[in-house]
This record gives structure tokens, sequence and C-alpha cells, in this order.
């Protein structure tokens, strides 16, 4: 219960937060003679804040008007809603390890799949995670697995037609036996049991 209450709590602060940059965006703009509704979009959507570096080191650059503000945002609240966020970021780390198990929802999941690599990293996740590579020889025989989860369990299932190879991710460290499999397309599939804090580094270069 307090997980989902902390949850909304971060929502709703970063809902504020965007909606403060947006309104101080528009009417800083506004002032500056410049394109407001362009430059509210450019900082609210380009990802990582980085759209409102961009406005504050490009779009700034026009001379102050003397344009009355239409949209007011009090500073009291852009200080409360500050304050809020952080001290729900700080508490959502704290309980991280109590975070639910979602069906279908990753939390916290970080993955790159390219290339001869398969990373993985996630809080908690209640989803399939699934790729086809196609494998050559070469890669079958050094197929490597590197993983570990800090609660429950997890299992990769490696599939070729009736072939089917299961690894244990818990708390896994080596090479992968696939004398068995031929080169080609193999389907991977790793299935989590209320897996927590897990890793997983898959490589077959």
């Amino acid at each position: 219960m307090i997980f989902w209450v902390l949850l909304a709590l971060v929502v709703v602060s970063l809902i504020g937060i965007f909606a403060f940059i947006g309104l101080w965006v528009y009417n800083d703009a506004k002032k500056r003679g410049e394109k407001p509704l362009i430059w509210v979009l450019i900082a609210l959507f380009v990802p990582n804040f980085f759209g409102l570096i961009i406005y504050l080191l490009i779009g700034r650059k026009g001379k102050l008007q003397g344009f009355k503000n239409k949209f007011k945002v009090p500073l009291i609240a852009m200080v409360v809603t500050f304050v809020v966020s952080i001290s729900a970021f700080i508490s959502y780390v704290v309980i991280a390890n109590d975070i639910p198990i979602i069906s279908g929802v990753s939390i916290g999941m970080v993955e790159n799949n390219i290339g001869d690599k398969w990373k993985i990293s996630f809080k908690s996740s209640g989803k399939e995670l699934k790729r086809s590579v196609k494998f050559t020889e070469e890669e079958l025989d050094n197929f490597h697995v590197s993983s570990s989860c800090e609660k429950g369990s997890a299992f990769l299932y490696l599939m070729q037609k009736d072939k089917v190879k299961v690894v244990d991710l818990t708390d896994f460290d080596g090479k992968v036996d696939l004398k068995d499999f031929e080169a080609g397309k193999v389907k991977l599939i790793i299935i989590n049991h209320d897996a927590k804090n897990a890793k997983v580094d898959i490589r077959w270069e």
C-alpha cells in the first residue's frame, strides 16, 4: 500500500513539475517575442530535460518586451512540489525492494539487445522477455550467461524446433552447453518467477 501511495505521489509531482516548466517557458518565450507554443513543446517533449536546456541556451536570446504574464505560477507551489518530489523519490528508493510484481509490467527495466549481446536489469518484472537470434556454429559454442537475482528466480529458455534448454538465472556465470542445437534461428525467452533486482548478461561473441 505504501508503495502505491508513493508511486502516485511521484507521478503527481512529476506532472506538477512539467506543468510549471511549460508555464514558465511559455511566459518567458512570450516576453522575448519568441513562439511560446513551439518552445513549450520542445521543452516538454525532448527527453531528459534536454528540451529545457535547449531553450535556456538558444530560446532566451531575444530581449524582454515587457509582456505581462498570462499564466502566473506561484513560487510557493513550485517549492512545495519540488520538495514533495524529492521526498517521494528518496522514499521510493528506500522501499525499492518491496516493489510488487505486476503482470505484464516491468519497473526499472534497462534492456540492451543490440548485436551479440542481450543485457537486462530490472527492479521487478512481470513480463516475459523474448528475442529470436540467428546463431552461427561458433556463436553457439560461445554462448555465455552471467546473471543474478536478489529475490525470487528467473529462467532462460532456449528453443529450436523440438530442442529446449533451460538455464536458471538466479545465480549463474559460465558457458551454456548448446551442442544439441544447430546453426540457425533460436528463440530466447526469459520467464520471471517473482524475480527482483535482477541482472542478466547474455553474450555469444
